[in-house]
């Protein structure tokens, strides 16, 4: 009796499954339409090409510039310079008044990006001070102030940010995955983890 049950439980478990499988999954939707806006490109004689493209309808402006330089161009002892750089240029420039004050009274704020390639610069702001805005940015790229002042508290917060990224497994995975991509440098001011 007990074997014929355990063959009956068996024979549900084989044929159920199988008959899960044939059922046809339901027909998608209509993909919606979309088309992509208009864009207006400007060209300027240094080289410097403006791309202006309109989308939303909410009336906020968002403000890029994008620097063809990153951690790429850094040597071997240099590593993370460029974010450190990033850091302290986000302390403002030489002008009176704070950049982010200005940009959080535009309704914005200042984001200061590196990557591998490129740096960025950007904020989003009430459309209305979209070319203030732009003045603040472009302040903030030509005439950083870089206050030596806020080195070691910036060297610190990498310290320390280093560590607890070191600390979670993923980087830990892509360490041991990656050798030569991610090791340890030590400096006379903090540890650097290289990327390249």
């Amino acid at each position: 009796m007990r074997t014929t049950y355990y063959l009956f439980i068996l024979a549900l478990l084989v044929v159920l499954p199988a008959n899960a499988q044939k059922q046809t999954p339901p027909k998608g939707g209509e993909p919606k339409g979309f088309t992509l806006p208009e864009k207006e490109v400007i060209s300027y004689d240094n080289g410097l090409e403006l791309v202006l493209v309109p989308y939303g309808s909410i009336p906020k402006a968002t403000i890029n510039i994008t620097i063809k330089t990153g951690n790429i161009h850094e040597k071997e002892n240099q590593v993370w310079v460029s974010d450190l750089l990033a850091d302290l240029m986000e302390e403002g420039s030489t002008s009176d008044y704070s950049e982010k004050d200005k940009l959080a009274g535009m309704g914005g704020n200042l984001n200061i990006g590196v990557g591998t390639h490129t740096s960025t610069l950007s904020t989003n702001v009430l459309a209305e001070f979209a070319p203030e805005a732009l003045k603040v940015l472009s302040d903030v790229l030509v005439s950083p102030e870089l206050p030596e002042a806020e080195l070691e508290r910036l060297k610190n917060n990498m310290k320390r940010n280093i560590t607890v990224s070191l600390s979670r497994p993923g980087t830990q995975a892509r360490k041991d995955f990656f050798p030569s991509c991610i090791k340890i440098i030590p400096t006379e001011d903090y540890i650097q983890p290289s990327r390249w």
